[in-house]
Formats: structure tokens, sequence, C-alpha cells
């Protein structure tokens, strides 16, 4: 006896193994959504139901479905969900099957979930609703949800279909904000236009259509090129493709041709608007009309001119009259009449010097700044400048430290401006250093100077504009040295009118380093008659 119960715990032992076996199969298809489930509680246990090939089809509908699919218990354990539902809650299927729907419903939409279910069990057609959930990274996810109640096997269960609306929240919202944009832009002077990520301009202001005359049918897409000017538009469109592709800011002047065939100046800027993960879904373009701005310049600039001639001709007449007295009073051995006169000349070399700057503006906006190029020694050229300003500072020692360099094709008067403005720059804004160190390098295709001081510095902000006409950086230590904010304008138009550049690298209370290369080869045709550049020179 004791024997044939050994047998039969054996047996009953291996019926289980294997009935715990297939029980795990059957959990792990349903947790990875290869089979689909219920589970029913009864007086006698658990009973696990799965759809058989008779719902095959109901299976594959579902699956193939775009919205989110799921059913759960009155508890709210999920029994099934298909990948859709996964994907919008972002987790792995069989991490949401067996898992409570309230896990994944937002605190503020609990109450609005509860009255879905509510109304779902009291409706025979379910009940529908906005609610949103929460997704594991946290973030809120609005959904339209419908749900039914359904009975399984006497269990209460619920079915729900969940449709994410947030890019339809997005767009809803985008087209509340264009909305207002539109109203805004319809009452200012300015001409406003919209266009897609791809550059597709598909709205334009009444302001636009008055001015050019046009009608929406004829500028929509890429019609605006009708009123440009043909020999402007290629700069334009490769500007505008290049800042679609980069995704950047775009700002340009050039005209456009009014109803009456007038073309005007107008400054154009455009910007890219971007989503919450900072994709350009469209661009905002304004287009200014300067002509008035424009005109204003020309007569600023024909003003300055006139001014700058009508001074320079009694400054040089004080100035040589100085130079006489100087003369006089020297012979007489009046000391100190000669070193009032020597402060009075110093004066005046500065007054002349603005007035060349002022000189050189309009010149430089009229085009009519003339150059004389030929090949000149380029560390020569900067020796004999440093000579000339070291007398005028005995604080400071220029320290010049040369590489071995080439003659340049360019004008050696222009390039000697900006060497001395450069060098007077530095001693200036340098009151309390005790020297300037002014560098040179050469490569197989430039030659660089830079000229380094340890002086008061200019804030990082502000040094992209140290090159523009008139500008000044402001600030407590800067506003105490004289000036009109022309020299640097000069000299970087001089440059790029060489072929060059010309940066600056500085750092507040620091000191500043100005930088300019110039090309050595610039006129290949003169080079080959001149040997001079050909000529290797070492300075020491």
């Amino acid at each position: 006896m004791p024997k044939t119960n050994k047998y039969k715990d054996i047996a009953e032992v291996e019926e289980l193994k294997s009935r715990l076996a297939e029980a795990e199969e059957t959990l792990h298809a349903i947790k990875s959504g290869a089979v689909d489930a219920l589970v029913v509680s009864e007086p006698n246990g658990h009973k696990v139901f799965t759809l058989k090939g008779e719902d095959y089809t109901y299976r594959v509908l579902v699956e193939q479905m775009h919205e989110g699919a799921l059913t759960f218990t009155e508890e709210g354990i999920i029994l099934y969900a298909n990948k859709s539902f996964a994907n919008i809650v972002q987790l792995p299927l069989e991490k949401v099957i067996g898992s409570s729907i309230y896990d994944f419903v937002a605190y503020q939409s609990n109450n609005d979930f509860a009255s879905l279910i509510k109304n779902g069990k009291k409706k025979s057609k379910g009940s529908r609703g906005e609610v949103e959930l929460k997704i594991v990274t946290g973030r809120k996810l609005p959904i339209y949800a419908s749900i039914n109640s359904l009975q399984i096997y006497e269990i209460e269960a619920f079915s729900m279909t969940v449709l994410d609306i947030s890019q339809l929240k997005i767009a809803k919202k985008l087209e509340e904000s264009e909305e207002k944009f539109r109203t805004l832009a319809e009452n200012i002077p300015t001409l406003t236009w919209t266009a897609n990520a791809d550059g597709y301009i598909y709205w334009y202001n009444s302001r636009w259509y008055e001015y050019t005359g046009t009608k929406p049918e004829q500028m929509e897409g890429w019609g605006w090129q009708s009123v440009h000017d043909p020999k402007v538009l290629p700069q334009v469109l490769k500007k505008w493709k290049a800042s679609i592709a980069d995704g950047e800011s775009f700002e340009m002047v050039f005209p456009l041709k009014g109803a009456d065939g007038i073309f005007r100046p107008f400054l154009t800027r455009i910007i890219p608007m971007r989503d919450s993960e900072n994709n350009i879904i469209q661009w905002f373009g304004t287009n200014t009309d300067i002509t008035k701005q424009k005109e204003l310049e020309r007569q600023k600039d024909e003003f300055l001119g006139i001014a700058s001639h009508e001074l320079k001709t009694p400054v040089t007449s004080i100035k040589a009259y100085g130079q006489v007295l100087q003369k006089m009073f020297q012979k007489k051995g009046d000391a100190k009449s000669v070193e009032q006169l020597q402060k009075m000349d110093a004066q005046i070399n500065k007054l002349t010097n603005l007035v060349e700057d002022l000189l050189d503006v309009t010149k430089i906006q009229s085009g009519r700044l003339e150059f004389h190029e030929d090949y000149f020694d380029f560390n020569e050229l900067i020796q004999e400048t440093v000579d000339e300003l070291q007398l005028t500072t005995e604080k400071h020692e220029i320290i010049t430290e040369f590489k071995k360099t080439k003659s340049i094709y360019a004008d050696k008067e222009r390039i000697g401006q900006v060497l001395t403005n450069l060098i007077s720059n530095a001693v200036k804004y340098s009151p309390h250093a005790k020297k300037i160190i002014i560098k040179t390098t050469y490569d197989n295709t430039k030659v660089t100077l830079c000229v380094e001081d340890f002086g008061v510095g200019i804030p990082k902000d502000k040094q992209e504009k140290v090159f523009e006409q008139f500008f000044r950086v402001s600030g407590s230590k800067q506003s105490i040295f004289p000036g009109l904010g022309l020299g640097l304008y000069v000299s970087s138009e001089i440059i790029k009118r060489e072929g060059g550049r010309i940066w600056v690298e500085s750092i507040e209370g620091k000191g500043s380093t100005f930088c300019i290369s110039l090309p050595i080869k610039k006129n290949k045709i003169e080079q080959q008659k001149n040997t001079l550049a050909d000529t290797e020179i070492q300075h020491e």
C-alpha cells in the first residue's frame, strides 16, 4: 500500500509540473500579446479564457488599428491591450497587460475618467470624452476615450478605444495663435507673410497686395520672385534657401517692385517658428520699407561730406599758422610759448584725424574711396608705423614679434592708416598698461597682423558691433575715452576692399587683440610683372 501511494504521489507531481508548465506558457503568451486572454474569478477559482481561431479576424482587426484598444476589469486590471496603446503610453506590451488602467490616468483627470466609466455603464452606446494620460517620461498626453461596458462570463468589464489628440491640440492652439497673429498683422504698416517649413509662402497680409498690386494666386508659393529685382534675386534665393536648410534667421536689404513699377529698398527679416521639440513648423517674415531711412542716410552722408571739406581747409590753415608761430618763438627762445603751441598742434592733429575719418566715411558710402595698389614689404610698413607711434607714448613699450613674410599687393597708405588706428586704439584703451604687443605671421596665402593690449577689454555681446559706423562701446570704463567711433569702421571697410579680414578677441577687464589678414597674391598678373612678390624678408 505505501508503495502504491508512492507511485500515485509521483504521478500527481508530474501532472502538476505539466499543468504548471502549460500555465506558464499561457501566461507568457498572454503577457507578450501573442494571444488575448481574460481572467475571470469564480467560486472554484480563477479561469483563463483565451481567444481561439474563430476570433482571429477580430484580433487582426484590433491589432491593425492606429487607435489604442484595451479591455479592463471593473477594478481596472488590463486584460488586453493592442500595440497601438502600448506605443501611446511608451511601454512594452508585456508591461501594459496585467497592470492597472489607473496607473496611466493623470491625477487631474481621475474624476473625469471615473465619470466616463460611470456613464459607460449606464448608456448603451457607451461614453466619450477627453482625459489626460501620464506617460512613463512624466509628460501629460491628451486623449479622446470611448468606453463601453461588457459582460464576460458574468464578469463586469470595459472596452476602451483611445485616440491621441495631442497633435490636434497643438494644431488648435496654432490655429488660434495664427488667427491672433493675422489680426495683428493686418493692422500694421509692415508687409508680413508666413511660410511652411520648406519656405512655401501660403499667406500675406493685405499691405503686401496693396504695395505690389498683385493677387493671392500670383504670390502663393514662390510667386514672390516676380516682384524682385532680377539682378538681386539670385542673392536673395541663395540666402533664403540657406536659411531654410540651416534653420537660421534671415536678414537682408533688397528692393521690391511696387504697383507703380518703382523698386524701393526693404529691410527683410525672417524668423523660424518652432514646436516643443525644436522642429521648424513655419516661418514668419516682414518687409519694412526703408526708403525714407535711406534718403535720410544720403542726406546725412552729404552733410558729413560738405562739413568735412569745409572743416579741412580752416584746420589746415590753423595748423600752418601754429607751426609758423612755433618757429618764431623758438628763435626768440620763448620755451613756454613753444610748449603751448606744441600742445595746440597735437590737438589739431586729433581734429585733422577726425575730419579725415569723416571724409573717408562719405567716400565709402558713395563708393568713391580710392585705392592705389602696389607691392610693399608688410613688416617694414609695420615697423615704420610703430616707430612713429612710439614717439607719442612714454608709458607704453610697443613690442614687435615679426615672423618671415612676403611683399603684399595692396594700397600701402590705406594699410598704414589701418595699422595706425589699431595701434593708437591699443594705446588709448590701455591707460594703465605698460606694453603693446604686435605680432605678424605668414602662410602660403596670407599675412596676419595682431595688436594685443592689456586694457579695459570689450564685453562679448559688443564685440561684433565694434566695426559698425559710429559705434562706441558703452560703459563707465569706456565712456572716458574720446572719439566718434569711426576709426574701426573705416579700417574694416579698407580691409574688406583689399580682400582681407578683420576681427577682435577680447576679455572684458583684461584686454583686446585686434587682427587683420591680407592676401599675398591678390593680383596674379601684377605679380608676374613684379618680382618683388617672390622676395622673402626677415625682420628681427
